[in-house]
């Protein structure tokens, strides 16, 4: 059924523009929260988002994993304290703490999943928009 209306024609753009923007949103989230925690198991993009966040310009950084304790009140949750060393071309290093290693490894890796989503979206707009013109082209 065609629309009769310029008001059913503006609702009806309306309502794909909409769908299709609740699609991207959805690849972007899903991948933020599937790639991202993928990409955290790795260690060398977690030194990598450690050097471009807490230490510009250094040569190199060093994990320091310290012993496995008891993390809150629960006798059954355990977790491992990491530091970051990181070394400057001068000799000088800077460590950074665990609270600090971890938000940012996290923080960084979810980024990391979004901006694959974001490429992943940009990649499927003109599909999406090429089969709507051709559906309504049929019809």
């Amino acid at each position: 059924m065609k629309p009769d209306t310029n008001k059913q024609i503006w609702g009806g753009r309306a309502t794909d523009w909409t769908t299709l923007l609740m699609i991207l949103c959805g690849i972007i989230l899903g991948s933020s929260f599937v790639l991202g925690p993928l990409l955290s198991g790795i260690n060398a993009v977690n030194q990598k988002i450690m050097l471009a966040y807490h230490c510009p310009g250094a040569i190199d950084i060093t994990e320091k994993r310290g012993p496995i304790v008891q993390v809150g009140s629960d006798p059954n949750s355990f977790g491992q304290t990491v530091e970051g060393i990181c070394t400057f071309s001068d000799g000088s290093t800077k460590v950074v703490g665990n609270d600090e290693y971890a938000v940012t490894t996290i923080v960084g890796s979810l980024s990391l999943g979004a901006i694959f989503g974001v490429g992943i979206a940009v990649a499927f707009t003109p599909i999406y928009i090429l089969r709507k013109r051709k559906a309504t082209k049929v019809t």
